[in-house]
């Protein structure tokens, strides 16, 4: 049983993100799950929980600098050139472009609708000037939220990515426009359907032991986030598709950032 755990987190792996794990992890072949609608059993359950191990992976080198003299100052230049470009390498700059894509609809005109159905274009396309401005901004900002947060808390990376991608997993709880709302875009085995809510706290329970008040409450903005991003889906494209699912996910991780730097960020 642990190794079909195994090879299920290693399958939504590849799914999300863009760097190979350990060639010793198993294919999804190894698991004892059969796929639902073609995609792995657990892939929802599991979003937080990588989002976790992703939060990981950003914080830790922060710590490590922070061990040498000078070492908030070097991990805040780290986090501002280094770990964004990183960030948005692991998930091919996905939530960068569609939120600014989205963005530069509504400014001109369109709908929410058009903004959460247009397909953005890739992110190597040549594009307009305010595109790409809406786009650059982004992108500043979040090395930014980087910097300061590399400098202030770097565990904040944990709580911002486990709640960033529990949004999403939740998000994948209501059905692709067209087709039956009691039909989820991605179906989880029976009795699993809030399995992601439970895992998303576990993995936060050792921040949570050092920082109990911030991690609780970042676990309730994300619950709220969620009750706004799945009621202004449901309203505009009546359901979830990629383009909102990214949409979303990416504005509640820039949100959380900005929530650790209101919160430890001291002069």
């Amino acid at each position: 049983m642990i190794s079909s755990y195994i090879a299920e987190f290693s399958a939504v792996w590849k799914i999300l993100f863009r760097m190979p794990l350990p060639s010793f992890l198993p294919d999804k072949g190894g698991s004892d799950f059969p796929e639902i609608d073609s995609h792995p059993a657990l892939m929802r359950p599991l979003m937080p929980v990588e989002g976790a191990l992703f939060g990981l992976m950003l914080a830790f080198p922060f710590w490590v600098l922070q061990l040498f003299p000078g070492g908030k100052l070097t991990a805040s230049i780290v986090g501002a050139i280094a770990m964004p470009l990183f960030a948005e390498l692991l998930t091919a700059w996905s939530g960068l472009n569609a939120l600014a894509a989205f963005i530069d609809l509504r400014r001109s005109g369109h709908s929410q609708e058009e903004a959460l159905t247009a397909i953005p274009d890739s992110i190597d396309e040549p594009r307009a000037g305010s595109s790409m401005l809406i786009l650059m901004i982004l992108y500043v900002l979040r090395m930014i939220f980087f910097a300061v947060i590399a400098m202030y808390a770097p565990f904040w990376f944990i709580v911002t990515m486990t709640c960033g991608w529990l949004l999403r997993a939740e998000l994948t709880t209501l059905n692709r426009p067209g087709t039956p709302m009691e039909q989820p875009w991605i179906a989880v085995p029976r009795g699993k359907e809030k399995q992601h809510w439970y895992l998303a706290a576990y993995v936060l329970l050792p921040v949570a032991v050092f920082f109990p008040i911030s991690t609780i409450l970042a676990y309730i903005i994300a619950g709220c986030l969620v009750w706004l991003a799945k009621n202004l889906c449901l309203e505009s494209i009546s359901g979830i598709n990629r383009q909102a699912f990214e949409v979303f996910g990416y504005a509640a991780e820039l949100l959380l950032l900005f929530l650790g730097i209101l919160i430890y960020a001291k002069p």
